[in-house]
């Protein structure tokens, strides 16, 4: 996790876990607190589970669902809002900008990439950029990534302006009004 061989560990939004060759960027929007720590059985113990308590628990499940499904869907506005926004300063993109609104952005060569890397030696993916609630976290995958010439080596939050060197693409980061966005396309 995070380039560190990790056994067991609290998941953080942001954090990189390696599974073979596989990375996964964990992303968690909401705030969430962890139970206390329960006693878990050995592997191989016997496990009882009480019925009564689980049908109960089911029978409270399938009723709230139906009281989801009875009501009818109410329409709130929300408050506007900010998406980041990447905007190529130099080099070459398929693209001028690249909105980010998914919860993860992929930048590199990959196919999965919403901002494609071209050339030879490019890394398949060189940063991911995760939304969260508070803005965006960029954390580099491989390659050379800089933030403001500074070399870019662990998470680091995004902020308005700030310029993005991933492997010669240069891009800077910009917040605007998603509304504004929605309503002209």
């Amino acid at each position: 996790m995070n380039g560190q061989h990790t056994p067991r560990r609290l998941l953080r939004s942001g954090d990189v876990v390696l599974i073979g060759k596989h990375q996964l960027v964990f992303e968690h929007t909401q705030e969430w607190v962890p139970a206390p720590p329960q006693q878990l059985p050995a592997l191989g113990d016997t496990v009882y589970l009480d019925t009564q308590q689980h049908r109960a628990l089911r029978a409270a499940l399938e009723e709230a669902q139906a009281d989801a499904r009875a009501r009818p869907a109410q329409k709130t506005t929300a408050p506007p809002r900010r998406v980041g926004v990447l905007q190529v300063i130099a080099g070459r993109a398929e693209q001028t900008e690249y909105d980010l609104d998914a919860h993860t952005s992929l930048i590199g060569k990959s196919q999965d990439a919403l901002v494609r890397l071209h050339g030879w030696f490019k890394p398949a993916v060189a940063l991911a950029i995760a939304r969260g609630s508070d803005g965006y976290v960029a954390t580099p995958m491989g390659g050379r990534t800089t933030i403001n010439n500074e070399l870019l080596d662990k998470r680091q939050a995004l902020h308005d302006g700030d310029v993005l060197n991933v492997n010669g693409l240069v891009l800077e980061f910009r917040w605007k009004d998603a509304t504004a966005t929605e309503t002209a396309a």
